[in-house]
């Protein structure tokens, strides 16, 4: 799997959306979902993806705009969903 870096005046925020994580490991956000489903991490409810407890306690959070449910990811997460992402603070 790819490693993203970040560029010298870019800094990845410490939580990233389903779709911005996608974009960020070259998937659309549906492949991605559907690997973090594989890794019982998320589960499909209707349209949305939804974080289960064993998600919960890695720090995906189940978050709500503009009456639309997404899923925030932590950075360090990223990882078990198939690809590294190094931000500045670990170079």
């Amino acid at each position: 799997m790819p490693k993203l870096q970040t560029g010298e005046n870019t800094q990845l925020p410490e939580r990233l959306s389903s779709s911005k994580t996608a974009r960020k490991l070259k998937l659309n956000t549906l492949e991605f979902l559907a690997k973090a489903e594989q890794f019982g991490l998320v589960i499909k409810e209707g349209d949305a993806y939804v974080a289960i407890e064993k998600a919960q306690k890695h720090s995906i959070e189940n978050k709500v705009f503009r009456n639309v449910p997404y899923d925030s990811w932590s950075v360090p997460i990223i990882n078990n969903v198939g690809a590294t992402v190094t931000t500045e603070t670990d170079v």
